[in-house]
């Protein structure tokens, strides 16, 4: 009896190594292939999850960038320097809160498009910053422009970054730029956030482990992962083979779209991800749901207070809206920049309807053009660049209320 057993065991252990060492030939040769062939390796597309890049937890924003950080990021088929400075802000130098008489101090607040998923120097703050002084640089006028783009952050994180930062600077104009992952953002943050007496925030504690692996963010929701699609992802983002048969599978996902450039987002997404996201904060539908409009209205009451509170201070602000590629095939609704705009109207400052501004531009042409292949949410260089010109354009256009005069 003990020799069949050990007989079994040896049979299952021999199996086992059999079928070890066959997925390890299957990506040892997966490398080799996109060693010679690096153009066939797949485009990772960054799931934002609750923990993503180089973000250390904040008992007050929830998270923010690691301080004082240097490193390289290999994202959407490029590797770019980032660092951050010690306010945490996407600077290659520290802030100082006293600022010379003839410094006129911008903010730009955002999330990761603002943070710019290009190298430095390319992104828009950067180029902004850099025409503005071409331009007073003849009357002695020093413009600086900070980047306080975080990934993944939203309307209620913005009115706490201004609150407990960026006040202490003492800044001129602060530059509101909502994603339209904003509002659907909100949603997750508001589970956590604390608010005092008149509904204003106070702060969004930082998400504990067990949900931090649980939700990943997607453009209309959070979405909650099974273990085995946690797994999923592990594989994903680790093996090479695993994306090369992504790659082969994924006709099967396109089944569940309608739009060739929608489907630039989703199509390396496995086919489970939209099946239960929470989309009732989903602003990117054509038809919007009484929750939908209640959850915008929330989102837009605390851009609201955002603008009050720089106001109340004595800070010149203005807003806009980061458009998405699929805004402009009419796969997804534009009426989020709408909505911004009629924001904007209603606490009487400046807005850019940085879609339509862009029209003209992005209007037919193919994702690739100006954002990244996997990821139609983002802008690339080009992108970065012609977004530079519109801010450009719209602040000069309000030079008088935006802009040293």
């Amino acid at each position: 009896m003990t020799s069949k057993l050990n007989t079994v065991l040896r049979n299952v252990l021999f199996t086992i190594l059999i079928v070890f060492a066959f997925f390890v030939c299957l990506e040892l040769l997966a490398r080799g292939v996109i060693g010679i062939f690096p153009s066939m390796r797949p485009e990772q597309i960054m799931l934002p999850t609750l923990q993503d890049g180089p973000i250390v937890s904040d008992n007050i924003l929830n998270h923010k960038w690691v301080p004082s950080l240097r490193t390289s990021i290999c994202e959407r088929g490029i590797k770019y320097d980032f660092f951050t400075n010690a306010q945490s802000w996407v600077e290659n130098y520290d802030i100082q809160i006293e600022k010379d008489p003839n410094v006129y101090r911008i903010f730009y607040v955002g999330d990761s498009n603002v943070q710019g998923v290009v190298p430095y120097g390319k992104n828009m703050v950067e180029l902004v910053e850099k025409q503005l002084n071409d331009i007073y640089a003849v009357q002695g006028t020093k413009i600086e422009v900070i980047n306080t783009g975080t990934s993944s952050y939203s309307t209620i994180l913005y009115y706490l970054l201004i609150k407990e930062q960026i006040l202490k600077y003492s800044p001129d104009l602060v530059i509101i730029n909502v994603d339209m992952s904003d509002v659907p953002n909100d949603i997750l943050y508001r589970k956590r956030l604390i608010t005092d007496a008149q509904g204003n925030p106070l702060a969004v504690p930082p998400f504990q482990l067990a949900e931090k692996e649980r939700y990943v963010m997607t453009p209309h929701g959070i979405l909650e992962l099974s273990f085995w699609h946690r797994w999923q992802l592990v594989l994903y983002k680790h093996l090479v083979f695993y994306q090369l048969m992504s790659e082969v599978l994924k006709p099967a996902s396109r089944a569940l779209f309608n739009d060739e450039h929608a489907l630039v987002y989703t199509e390396r997404w496995l086919t489970w991800h939209n099946r239960s996201a929470d989309n009732s904060a989903d602003w990117l539908k054509h038809e919007w749901t009484d929750i939908i409009r209640k959850n915008v209205a929330h989102s837009m009451n605390v851009l609201g207070k955002t603008i009050d509170l720089l106001r109340m201070n004595g800070v010149k602000v203005a807003v806009t809206g980061v458009p998405w590629h699929p805004q402009y095939t009419g796969f997804w609704s534009a009426k989020p920049h709408t909505i911004l705009s009629n924001t904007a109207k209603k606490h009487g400052i400046p807005y850019l309807n940085s879609c339509e501004a862009l029209k003209d531009s992005i209007l037919g042409t193919p994702v690739t053009e100006y954002y990244w292949k996997s990821d139609p949410t983002h802008f690339n260089e080009k992108g970065n660049r012609h977004w530079a010109r519109v801010q450009l354009e719209f602040l000069l256009k309000n030079r008088k209320s935006l802009l040293p005069y």
